[in-house]
């Protein structure tokens, strides 16, 4: 009687562990993000930029730049993404991918359009108008970045400087300008 005893309390300890709910280790971790390189992020046309140095750190990607091309080049999830600075197509994977907006250097930083990474690397981004708040998933957490919707007059001259030289669109994609779900852009692998 006794060995049967122990035998279901040993069951019941046992299941009691395998059955215990794991807890905030499983949970989507948040990290708002206080430290920008370089500038605030902000909207314009209907657009979230941040720093691509952010970006970098949120999905932990790697990052070169080519400051004489005015290129950079964020590699994450096996996928390589190249931006030229004022240029609205990107090079995803050698494949170039036509966007209506295109990065733009902010106080000596690269700001990225944040659809831009949302469409070609296929990371997961929120957009909360009424917090100002851009969120984007990288493996670890979600990084959190407020945006200022009335950028400076200095940001606002250089990114229409840039529709002038490469004539950004002016119609944007309803999906792209509330930074929504959306599938991955396609372009063809070398």
């Amino acid at each position: 009687m006794k060995r049967v005893i122990l035998g279901l309390v040993a069951t019941s300890l046992v299941t009691g562990l395998v059955l215990l709910p794991v807890g905030p280790a499983t949970a989507d971790k948040i990290v708002v993000v206080n430290n920008y390189y370089g500038d605030t992020p902000f909207i314009y046309g209907g657009y979230s930029y941040i720093p691509i140095r952010n970006v970098k750190e949120a999905l932990g990607a790697a990052l070169l730049w080519d400051s004489l091309k005015q290129r950079a080049v964020l590699t994450y999830n096996g996928h390589e993404l190249g931006l030229v600075v004022g240029s609205p197509v990107v090079h995803l994977d050698g494949a170039p991918v036509s966007f209506p907006v295109a990065p733009v250097i902010v106080n000596n930083y690269v700001f990225v359009p944040v659809t831009t990474i949302r469409r070609c690397l296929n990371v997961p981004v929120e957009y909360d108008g009424k917090k100002r708040e851009v969120k984007i998933r990288g493996p670890k957490h979600w990084s959190v970045f407020t945006v200022n919707p009335h950028p400076k007059s200095s940001i606002v001259a250089k990114l229409k400087r840039h529709e002038k030289q490469f004539g950004a669109q002016k119609k944007h994609d309803k999906e792209d300008k509330s930074q929504g779900k959306g599938g991955k852009a396609k372009g063809k692998k070398k």
